[in-house]
């Protein structure tokens, strides 16, 4: 139990650790060699390629499937390393072209979360950012009020109790932060959640769920060692589970920019940064495909069933476009597992070759 001069909201330094693989150079050289097996030449694809042959696998235009509005973030971006004109992978912004594309190519359709807060032109969308040491920080808080403004309105509403966001790294080490103490630097795996709760009022840290581990709970034993949870105590949790309302943070997929052979020019100052130098890896549909990994995609469906259900999420994402379409992918990984629809894994489709910055649309 924590101590009495420890925040009630700091209740999750006795609930769950980073997993001691994940708080050490061991951890860190582990997920750089998650990309590491994944064929960099992939990222020569063009993007539109690359969009197109996702959604093939998705079978987005299945007559069963279900239409979901997406949710655009603010506050919630990576940490920009240098200023946006440059740092085009981490900039909180997204072309309206490319919008229009997923809106094409996925049937994604979107709105912007407390929108006053985004600016536009004629040609993008930008999320709020800083460059500082402590933005991320303020960002973290921004969100954590937001979100819990976000959970009274809607239960004020009777609209949709959850939220399923997708996310960076940095980000939600700084929202961990918020809420926890714990010496290690906290590591998350692409695809990795955080769980938030909403209670009486205000937003407290719950879990963390590794891709690795199926999605099944971490809990620290009496002498600080992190255990998985067995059968019992898991369903011991389910009632918990039913408490409040629920924010499941997801980590974005592994993409080109995380890629040993990424340079620093890739990530820079190239125009199709945002798009092609970032795409997610066609990897992470193999990651939830129920013929290799049955166990990943039943956990996955498993946590939100035992937190509200499919059905009483609101998916949304960051601004940045790998995480945009992250959420996406697993809208769509889920809706085709629930409704029994083949994830196809080995289409083909005729390369269009475009030749200006993103596409021609």
């Amino acid at each position: 139990m924590a101590d009495s001069n420890t925040k009630k909201t700091q209740k999750c330094i006795t609930i769950t650790k980073a997993s001691s693989i994940h708080k050490t150079k061991k951890g860190k050289r582990r997920i750089k060699q998650l990309v590491e097996k994944y064929d960099y030449n992939e990222c020569k694809t063009p993007t539109y390629d690359s969009l197109k042959l996702f959604s093939a696998k998705l079978n987005i235009n299945h007559p069963k499937k279900k239409i979901q509005q997406f949710k655009i973030f603010p506050y919630c971006s990576e940490k920009l390393k240098i200023y946006r004109g440059v740092d085009k992978v981490n900039s909180p912004t997204i072309d309206i072209r490319m919008l229009n594309t997923f809106k094409s190519l996925f049937k994604y359709d979107y709105d912007l979360h407390n929108e006053k807060v985004f600016k536009r032109d004629e040609k993008y969308i930008y999320s709020p950012y800083e460059i500082s040491k402590h933005a991320i920080k303020k960002n973290a808080k921004e969100f954590k009020m937001m979100m819990e403004k976000s959970f009274k309105t809607d239960i004020d509403n009777n609209y949709k109790r959850n939220y399923f966001i997708v996310s960076h790294s940095n980000f939600m080490t700084d929202l961990y932060k918020l809420f926890c103490v714990n010496n290690n630097k906290l590591k998350l795996d692409n695809v990795d959640i955080m769980h938030f709760k909403y209670i009486d009022g205000e937003l407290i840290f719950h879990n963390i769920y590794r891709w690795e581990d199926s999605y099944k709970s971490y809990h620290t034993d009496n002498n600080g060692k992190n255990i998985i949870f067995n059968i019992e105590r898991e369903n011991e949790r389910e009632n918990e589970n039913n408490e409040g309302n629920n924010l499941l943070i997801m980590r974005h997929c592994a993409g080109c920019h995380n890629h040993p052979e990424s340079t620093l020019v890739d990530k820079g100052y190239r125009l199709d940064n945002s798009g092609k130098y970032a795409m997610c890896f066609q990897e992470i549909i193999n990651q939830f495909a129920p013929q290799e990994n049955y166990k990943k995609i039943e956990g996955l469906q498993k946590l939100l069933e035992n937190n509200g259900g499919f059905d009483s999420y609101t998916f949304g994402s960051s601004i940045i476009f790998r995480a945009i379409l992250t959420v996406i992918v697993i809208f769509n990984i889920l809706n085709n597992y629930i409704l029994g629809i083949e994830t196809k894994l080995d289409t083909k489709i005729n390369t269009l070759y475009e030749n200006i910055f993103y596409l021609k649309i």
